[in-house]
């Protein structure tokens, strides 16, 4: 999917809201958390590209513009999302994947994207 925009006053740019994110937590501290994988099952299928930061992790649906063509294009719809890491046990989760098409996205209004509910993850100590 691209991005659409108005290109109002404020938005020179529209970022590429064309995927979802969500963060990663550790019940213990909610801190961060290393070796994250995480899948999403639903309309599409695919293994999320997660990397640590300092407020634990964030997991993305892969890059559509990759020259893989084996990257599924995403689908508003339910999925099933796990996610895993080492030194915790494994989570499974109904997550909700939306599209607006004109969703205000930081200062730019008119510009596309997806949210994804729930927007983070909270992985328990194994």
């Amino acid at each position: 999917m691209t991005s659409a925009c108005s290109r109002g006053p404020t938005c020179s740019y529209c970022p590429a809201f064309d995927s979802v994110v969500f963060s990663v937590i550790s019940a213990a501290d909610g801190g961060v958390v290393s070796g994250v994988q995480a899948t999403m099952s639903g309309p599409t299928t695919a293994t999320m590209s997660c990397s640590s930061n300092n407020d634990g992790a964030w997991c993305q649906w892969p890059d559509e513009a990759a020259p893989d063509a084996s990257v599924p294009v995403l689908a508003a719809g339910s999925y099933t999302l796990q996610v895993t890491a080492p030194g915790f046990k494994t989570t499974t989760v109904t997550a909700t994947v939306t599209y607006s098409p004109a969703a205000p996205a930081d200062d730019c209004p008119g510009c596309a994207g997806f949210g994804v509910q729930p927007s983070t993850v909270t992985l328990d100590p194994s």
